[in-house]
């Protein structure tokens, strides 16, 4: 290790540890003898609570209006990180800003990255072979996130199998029964071209059958060219989109220029969960209010059937 390196690595643990002292009493741990366990956005600790419900309460990380490409730890983040047994979290890929910090302090031991759950399904950012962090936005995945959160509280935690056990199967049947009401409702707008923001969805289109014919982005922290924006305004003033999404968690004024003086829609996509309350029940409504913007957004609006098939 560098010498720079030890010191940013120092200066994390000493920055965490100053945190712990004016962090507020939601980090206390469990009066129970229970599990202390963080989840970092709101969809992973939707389905963390779910699963842990009737033995504990999460604590949540970021809240829906944070985005966690561009996320700095707060005191309170610091302190709850520190004294949780477990961390649920995307990975480095999504949630950039807990790496160093896990690593400098020796909490990756208790950290749980679920990109890495055996048996999820996989896709590729671009053209690159990262992989596209938001696993959260397909529901079979979800169903099997589910199983390796109750499979890891169980090992910190056997007295509470039997709980962990039962409310993953009933997860499981409600993410079947959600599949099933989303994959009738987009039926009908499963053609129709669109623009997201940026590339965060295709766990959701693949699942369902859609595709978007582009995106501004291939992350919120990357600026766009000036010849893909080119390309973006063209399929608005030639009405080969009739929608563009944008998210709650990020500017929208260059969406807002591409579009101006076209009948193209402006809507939006909210993949973390921005204004709703945390709990077991949130990730049903975020899934739910992603259908209801593509199928409000899209119906009736099918766009140039020659780009259907690309």
């Amino acid at each position: 290790m560098t010498y720079l390196n030890r010191f940013l690595a120092a200066l994390a643990v000493l920055a965490l540890g100053m945190a712990g002292l004016s962090a507020p009493q939601a980090a206390e741990r469990p009066s129970d003898g229970g599990l202390q366990v963080v989840a970092t956005i709101p969809p992973v600790h939707s389905l963390v609570a779910g699963v842990m419900e009737g033995a504990g309460t999460p604590i949540l990380l970021l809240d829906g209006n944070s985005s966690p490409h561009a996320y700095a730890l707060k005191p309170s983040d610091a302190r709850a990180l520190q004294q949780a047994d477990l961390i649920f979290w995307i990975g480095p890929d999504l949630e950039a800003f807990l790496q160093g910090p896990l690593k400098a302090t020796r909490l990756d031991d208790h950290a749980i990255a679920l990109v890495d759950t055996p048996g999820l399904e996989r896709h590729t950012l671009g053209k690159n072979e990262q992989v596209d962090p938001h696993i959260w936005l397909d529901p079979e995945n979800a169903k099997i996130m589910v199983g390796h959160i109750a499979q890891t509280l169980t090992m910190r935690d056997p007295s509470r199998q039997a709980l962990y056990e039962n409310n993953a199967r009933h997860l499981v049947a409600d993410l079947d029964r959600l599949t099933g009401r989303l994959r009738v409702q987009l039926a009908p707008v499963r053609t129709a071209p669109y623009v997201a923001l940026h590339d965060a969805y295709q766990y959701f289109e693949k699942r369902f059958g859609m595709k978007a014919q582009a995106v501004f982005t291939l992350s919120p922290d990357r600026p766009i060219g000036a010849a893909h924006a080119r390309y973006v305004q063209t399929l608005f003033a030639d009405g080969k989109v009739a929608c563009a999404f944008i998210e709650p968690q990020a500017p929208s004024k260059l969406v807002t220029t591409l579009t101006a003086g076209t009948n193209v829609t402006v809507a939006t996509l909210d993949a973390v969960g921005a204004g709703l309350t945390p709990g077991p029940a949130l990730y049903e409504t975020l899934m739910t209010n992603l259908a209801d913007s593509f199928s409000t957004c899209l119906t009736g609006s099918q766009g140039d059937p020659s780009l259907k098939s690309n």
